[in-house]
């Protein structure tokens, strides 16, 4: 299916192979920015099913946005050290704990990290505070909707990519397969499809919708 490599392909594809591939020794921090519904947390997941069993440990911490309120960073915290550590359970009693933790015990292991839809400073100071937290080799990747943030945490030697929406081709592949379990519009469909297609610009989320909406309308009036 043409969506599944086209998703890996909304890098830029001369940076692919070096960007996340273990054995370089520096730490990067990455960043993939866009707005919401373009396809980040895809993306992210794309990349760390590929590429996090190179590592000696790894975590992918999904929508941190949303589970980071009340005592919210400090499960994050915990959540990160128990799955790159693959330990059970960790004494951690406060976020102040935790980032000494993780700087102290991640400090010589080279690690894969995503942390999936951050959106304040508080989150990455808690999770990633610093590159020297991490082993060489190290790869930290984060998805916001927030260009800024990521910049003011990375600074210059942040990688930064923005990710919009999929190309005509791609948006129509993927309306199809959610609304007609297939890559092309059913005929009778293909006009409505089309107009779906431009509706939304491309953005994923938006297509899934939809197409979830059609193929409904479809088994209600077949």
């Amino acid at each position: 299916m043409r969506l599944q490599g086209a998703c890996w392909n909304r890098l830029p594809c001369n940076e692919n192979d070096g960007l996340t591939r273990y054995g370089m020794n520096d730490v990067r921090f990455i960043g993939i920015h866009g707005m919401g519904g373009v396809g980040k947390t895809t993306l992210s997941q794309v990349i760390y099913d590929r590429f996090s069993h190179q590592f000696e440990g790894s975590s992918f911490i999904a929508s941190v946005r949303e589970s980071s309120g009340n005592q919210g960073l400090l499960l994050l915290q915990k959540q990160l050290l128990c799955q790159i550590l693959k330990e059970r359970e960790l004494d951690v009693w406060s976020v102040s704990q935790g980032t000494k933790m993780i700087a102290s015990r991640l400090r010589y292991r080279t690690v894969f990290v995503v942390l999936d839809d951050v959106n304040t400073q508080e989150q990455l100071e808690a999770l990633v505070g610093s590159r020297d937290w991490f082993g060489p080799g190290s790869r930290i990747i984060f998805t916001s909707r927030d260009s800024h943030l990521l910049y003011s945490h990375g600074g210059k030697d942040m990688y930064l990519y923005e990710l919009k929406g999929l190309n005509s081709e791609e948006a129509l592949e993927l309306f199809s397969l959610s609304a007609f379990k297939k890559p092309c519009p059913e005929e009778d469909y293909w006009d409505l499809s089309k107009y779906f297609v431009n509706y939304t610009q491309g953005l994923p989320l938006a297509l899934k919708v939809l197409g979830l909406f059609c193929l409904v309308e479809q088994k209600i009036n077949g």
